[in-house]
Order: C-alpha cells, then structure tokens, then sequence
C-alpha cells in the first residue's frame, strides 16, 4: 500500500515561503554604429574660407549679426576658417547654430600672426612700399605714398616680398 501521510489535527500547517521571480541575466551591452550613421565628412559639413578686412576683430567675428548676409549658406557644424587680408591672425570657428539671418559661432581656434605684422612694418618703413593681401588681388607690392599697387596677384606674402626687393634693387633704392 502507499505510504500515505498524515496530518495531526491541531498543527498549523507552515505557509509557503514566497520565491522572487528569476530573471533572465541582462544581456552584455556591447553597442555598435549602424552603417547609415557614418559618412565622409565633406558629405556632412563645410569648411569654409572666410577673408575679412584686418579691422574685423574677433568680437565682430562672434556677433550673430555679423554673418547675416552669409549666414543662409551655413548649416550647424560647419566650420569657418578666418583670414584676414594682412594675415594678423589665422581663426577656426564652429557653426553651432544658424537661421537665415544669423549664426552663432564658436571660437575653436585663434592665433595672433605677429612675425607677419613685424615682416611689414619693417618693410613698409625702410622702402616706401608695403606688402599687402586686397581680397580677389591676393597678395599685393604697394605704393605708400598713393596706396597704388605697384605688382598684384602674388600667390604668397613671401613671393611678393621677394619682387618687392628684386624691384628695389632695380631701382636703386636698397
């Protein structure tokens, strides 16, 4: 017969002890970039090259209102590379917001190009004649006494400073 057992009447019988679910240990999370998340970087942003007067500061340069002209073309991470046309300073700025009429910018990068200035003003003072980048002139031999360039369109400050000392001794002036 089967071993049958039996309750005694009069004890309590014990309640059963309440078991926490089992979870499924959490995946290892080992994220990866899905393919249509990466793309060559000429595709995404522009750079552009941006010549400005040598009188535009860096303050100009960060007002919104500055690029109100410009700032149509611009979309958020493109980036700016400043040139002013007598090379005092070399700037890279990021474009972190933009409209039609505005964008704010960002300074990422900002360097003073004084050897440039001191190379000039030596120049400029010792000959009459002074080095200059005119926008779509590109570097210029100028004229101090009528601001008249004497020979345009050099490619390099230094290649017109090469003529302007050729021309010097030409003349007889050095």
């Amino acid at each position: 017969m089967a071993d049958v057992q039996e309750e005694s009447v009069g004890e309590p019988r014990p309640k059963p002890v309440p078991v926490a679910p089992v979870k499924p240990p959490a995946p290892k999370r080992n994220p990866q970039l899905p393919v249509v998340n990466i793309k060559r970087a000429e595709h995404a942003r522009t750079v552009w090259a941006v010549n400005v007067e040598s009188a535009i500061t860096m303050a100009d340069l960060t007002r919104p209102d500055f690029w109100s002209h410009v700032a149509n073309k611009f979309n958020a991470f493109d980036r700016l590379e400043i040139r002013p046309d007598d090379s005092s300073y070399w700037a890279e700025l990021l474009v972190v917001a933009c409209d039609r009429v505005w964008a704010k910018v960002l300074v990422l990068r900002h360097y003073q190009l004084t050897e440039a200035q001191k190379e000039d003003a030596a120049a400029a003072i010792d000959t009459g004649f002074e080095v200059k980048h005119r926008g779509h002139l590109r570097w210029c031999v100028i004229r101090k006494s009528d601001s008249e360039p004497i020979k345009e369109n050099f490619a390099s400050r230094r290649e017109a400073q090469l003529y302007l000392e050729d021309y010097l001794l030409t003349v007889g002036r050095n």
